[in-house]
């Protein structure tokens, strides 16, 4: 036994000897071979480290695990636009952005996009190196290839049938920017496009390379993508299972809510110590890397989760903003993101079970009651359309608001987190679309809740109006004769249940319940009035035809029939003291009927929402602070064949919310640039100012077109000929020859519009005629008399302020109000955290996993996404100190024979090690191609991808040396094990 004992012994110092020795050898020959000079803290000189000196292989920053990486691939190939070019020499001036000479990158077998008249951009490979490029018009010959289930997942327009394409073309490169076509993104096998989680990491940026990234990931049911600190949501238009699911609601809140890391309180500097760079939340983001989304599909819950986080972490308002064309799926990720934002606390890891479920008395009161708004919302504001079956027809700001819990007294009771308990809620709506009340074009329907109502129980119509409900169907009532009430994917009557519901839960029941839907048989009763005309003593003038029709509407309305009628056709007018009737023709007498219908249901639909609003604002909120998570749902930006006044309205709330977005992601910085000698792009390329000068302008549209509307005789024609007069100097305003007298177009930030100003004075106008306003207040349904009794009070408010005469006039005018109110709006986002979520229609026959292009592409660059690319491309997303640079990166010098730093200025040592690591990479910007990094007076700064890449270098160097130093570990075991047995065996 003592024999053994004395063998183990010496065998296991024989062991650690061993293994001292080698690891001693290991590090001596490693850091032979890629030591470099030290810089000498606070000075630029360089020391030689003595060969015999004792070094130590330290190990990176992040090895202590909580700087998580992308992988090698993946971060090679998140440089925007990297191309392998001649390395550039080094200049003298580390600030000045110089374009690097042009080396084309169309060589033959190289796959690009090019336009194409039918699907925007379609796959193609160069055939032949291009013409010179310094030739005035260079061309290149590329063939046309597409994938084998292209018809599978594309939808093939007219015209564009794949056996029918020209497969091989000549191609100017003028037409393209930088006069090269864009490159195709890839996988390593050179064949199989790429569908990147984050299209920021996709090698080469570009509109077509966002195209097929998002067909790629919506071909494969995969609806979400991001761009940077945008959510592009793609409707799948089918149900993916698990998407939605309760453990994925609790998945994306575990990762990034509950499990995430509380911000330092101060960056780390040289006074509070050496904190680890990858804990440190400064230098975090300037590396680049946003831990919390590694590793995390995108996902609206991500959104919503951040903006929780957001609230209670940094205390900060939030605001996510959510557009897109209608089908686009906008209704639908509101409600998603709303009952997230509104359930999330119950997801915390302490929370008890018993009270995660909806059902549960803890909580579910307020929560209920905010959630329960949406069915409501959308009977009364929602419709068919031609692009969607449940289209949202009004913009909706909905604030959620939180007691949001203090940190000191979280981290008192252990919570790392504090809590965020949903408290209420208010909401704004906007641009009603009230012409859908009385008119809607073929294959569309008016809104939801007159379907239901029809569809409801016999025992509830008696009750509401008997002699006109009970058994009637939509061809009983003119304004819902083009429609049905039973069509596929409608069930009027489960809705009806559904909406009766909800709104006992806001008190609209009993009385109050019956008074909303007899206003609704009184819109569809004014719609069965007809008028016929008649000529009196010469004068043309019109009566009321449908007898029946007047005495119902009389008995609804609870208004004598004579009064009806003289205040359907005939106006009272007072002029210098003098008053007079006049009598109004048929077609005038219908355009009133159909006033006093669409101002009814606006009427209804604003005592929903004042409703509602008292029901889910949290008491006392006047007095106490409440956190606030807004959503904005609004219409995108919109473009038909004729685009009236409806869509000025919502393209001018577009470009406000596009110059958010610009100012958010590039003026904020502009200002860095100029202080650090960095050259700032021409900033016209994304900024909207002289649009929205043209649009709210001192003598802009707004004013043009309220000053007709008040002017005596004012008319649409006059409105644009004084517009093209005054703003002709403004060159966003397009002036065409060919224009009628009522056209004018505005170049917009998505793209040029032509829009027809007929109607524009009457609809901005929006005014019903006094008589009938006198008519419904005297109404026996106490909501009609009291809501149009607030309209009369306001008005004549307006009139007796003492305002000036032009401001009194214009302050109920459509354009006014809403001016007025996206202001406010505007003012709410800007003192927020905003976060966007771009919701993208793949395709209008509403198809599952297939893409329409040229559809797509028109949504693209309305959603701003092009803009967001132009900032990609042209900023600087990444920025390090010197210090940093030089900590982090310098000892890869190794990697260079000529790379010396030993200029003694830690600038240009900089520089040099940077132009080492990141020789042959080039970005493309509006310039052409440059170098991926500047070097400003305290930092240097990295385009997209570029700070990957050397970050890439470095870790490929140490995973290499970690392999080394494990094979020379393992082989050390197996010697050591092998003496061991060796000497343990009894010859």
């Amino acid at each position: 036994d003592f024999e053994t004992e004395g063998k183990g012994n010496i065998a296991e110092q024989e062991r650690n000897d061993v293994v001292k020795k080698a690891v001693g050898v290991v590090a001596s020959r490693e850091m032979r071979r890629f030591s470099s000079p030290k810089q000498s803290e606070g000075k630029g000189t360089s020391q030689q480290t003595p060969q015999n000196q004792p070094t130590k292989l330290q190990l990176p920053s992040s090895a202590n695990g909580n700087d998580h990486r992308r992988s090698s691939q993946e971060s090679i190939t998140s440089a925007t636009s990297i191309s392998s070019t001649t390395p550039r020499p080094k200049s003298k001036s580390a600030i000045d952005i110089e374009p690097i000479p042009q080396q084309s990158r169309m060589t033959p077998g190289t796959h690009v996009y090019v336009r194409d008249a039918h699907y925007s951009w379609i796959p193609a490979t160069v055939l032949a190196h291009p013409d010179s490029l310094a030739s005035p018009a260079p061309r290149l010959r590329v063939r046309i290839r597409l994938p084998s289930d292209w018809e599978d997942r594309t939808v093939v327009p007219k015209g564009g049938d794949p056996s029918s394409i020209e497969l091989e073309r000549t191609v100017k490169l003028s037409d393209y920017p930088n006069r090269e076509l864009p490159l195709q993104n890839l996988e390593k096998d050179g064949k199989t496009a790429m569908g990147k989680n984050d299209m920021a990491d996709l090698p080469n940026l570009h509109e077509a390379a966002i195209l097929y990234n998002l067909k790629e990931r919506h071909s494969g049911g995969v609806p979400y993508t991001r761009v940077g600190d945008i959510m592009v949501a793609m409707n799948p238009f089918q149900w993916i299972d698990g998407l939605y699911s309760e453990e994925k609601k609790f998945f994306y809140a575990k990762n990034l809510i509950w499990q995430a890391q509380p911000k330092p309180t101060k960056p780390v500097t040289e006074e509070n110590g050496n904190q680890p760079l990858a804990t440190a939340a400064s230098e975090r983001q300037a590396i680049g890397y946003e831990h919390e989304k590694l590793g995390i599909d995108p996902h609206v819950f991500e959104t919503a989760s951040l903006a929780y986080l957001g609230l209670a972490l940094d205390g900060s308002n939030q605001t996510i903003l959510v557009t897109g064309e209608s089908g686009a799926g906008k209704t639908e990720t509101i409600k998603i993101v709303m009952n997230h934002l509104a359930t999330v606390e119950r997801s915390r890891p302490n929370w008890p079970e018993s009270d995660r479920d909806m059902d549960s008395e803890h909580g579910s009161d307020t929560v209920n009651r905010v959630l329960r708004a949406n069915p409501v919302f959308e009977a009364f504001g929602n419709a068919k359309t031609l692009r969607n079956d449940n289209s949202s027809r009004f913009g909706k700001f909905t604030q959620l608001q939180f007691d949001v819990e203090d940190t000191s007294y979280a981290n008192l009771n252990g919570r790392a987190i504090p809590s965020c308990l949903l408290a209420g809620s208010k909401c704004i709506t906007y641009l009603l679309e009230k012409s859908r009340v009385v008119s809607v074009s073929q294959g569309e329907r008016t809104y939801h809740i007159f379907y239901q109502l029809l569809e409801a129980p016999d025992e509830i119509k008696k009750d509401i109006w008997e002699e006109g409900l009970v058994g009637a169907s939509t061809a009983d009532f003119n304004y819902l004769s083009t429609s049905s009430a039973q069509e596929h994917g409608f069930d009027s009557g489960e809705e009806w249940i559904e909406t009766v519901d909800a709104l006992s839960t806001f008190g609209i029941k009993g009385d109050a319940f019956f008074d909303v839907m007899r206003s609704l048989c009184i819109i569809l009763q004014l719609g069965n009035l007809t008028f016929e005309p008649e000529v009196v003593y010469g004068e043309e003038r019109s009566s009321i035809s449908s007898i029946e029709a007047l005495e119902k509407l009389s008995t609804l309305i609870g208004v004598p029939e004579s009064e009806i009628e003289t205040a359907m056709t005939k106006r009272f007018m007072i002029t210098r003291g003098e008053e007079f009737t006049i009598s109004l023709k048929d077609t005038e007498a219908r355009d009133g009927c159909d006033a006093l219908a669409k101002e009814i249901y606006a009427r209804v639909f604003d005592y929903l929402v004042r409703n509602i609003n008292e029901c889910t604002e949290p008491k006392g909120s006047a007095g106490g602070f409440y956190g606030t998570i807004s959503l904005l749902d609004i219409f995108g930006f919109e473009s038909f064949q004729v685009n009236r006044f409806e869509q000025l309205c919502i393209n001018y709330a577009n470009e406000r919310l596009q110059q958010k977005y610009v100012v958010d992601n590039f003026r904020a910085i502009k200002v860095e640039y100029e202080e650090e000698g960095i050259n700032v792009f021409d900033f016209s390329l994304i900024d909207n100012s002289d649009v929205m000068d043209l649009l709210e302008g001192k003598m802009g549209l707004m004013v043009q077109l309220n000053e007709e509307c008040v002017r005596p005789n004012g008319g649409d024609e006059s409105f644009v000929y004084k517009l093209k007069v005054v703003c002709s100097d403004s060159n966003r305003l397009i002036q065409d020859n060919l224009h009628r007298p009522y056209e004018f177009g505005i170049r917009h930030y998505a793209a040029p519009i032509k829009y027809d100003a007929r109607k524009f004075i009457e609809r901005n106008l929006d005014k019903i005629p006094n008589d009938l306003l006198k008519c419904a207040c005297h109404s026996a349904n106490p909501l009609i008399r009291q809501e149009f009794q607030r309209l009369s009070d306001s008005l004549k408010e307006g009139q007796s302020t003492g305002l000036k005469k032009r401001s009194a006039a214009t302050k109920h005018l459509v354009a006014t109000k809403f001016r007025s109110q996206l202001t406010s709006l505007m003012s709410i986002i800007e003192e927020s955290r905003t976060r966007y979520i771009r919701c993208v229609k793949p395709n209008k026959v509403m198809r599952p996993r297939t893409l329409d292009h040229a559809h797509t592409v028109s949504q693209l660059e309305s959603a701003g996404l092009v803009t967001a690319i132009v900032i990609s491309r042209e900023s600087f997303p990444n920025r390090l100190s010197y210090d940093v640079i030089m900590e982090r990166f310098k000892f890869l010098t190794y990697k260079y024979a000529d790379c010396h730093l030993d200029t003694a200025d830690i600038k240009q040592d900089s520089e040099i090690l940077l132009s080492h690591l990141l020789a042959g990479i080039t970005a493309d910007t509006h310039m052409g191609r440059v170098r991926p990094f500047a070097c400003g007076k305290t930092k240097v700064y990295f385009r997209v991808g570029a700070l990957e890449r050397i970050e890439t270098i470095r870790q490929e160097y140490y995973a290499e040396r970690a392999i080394q130093l494990q094979t020379w570990m393992r082989s050390l075991q197996a010697r050591i094990h092998y003496l061991i047995m060796k000497r343990g065996m009894i010859l």
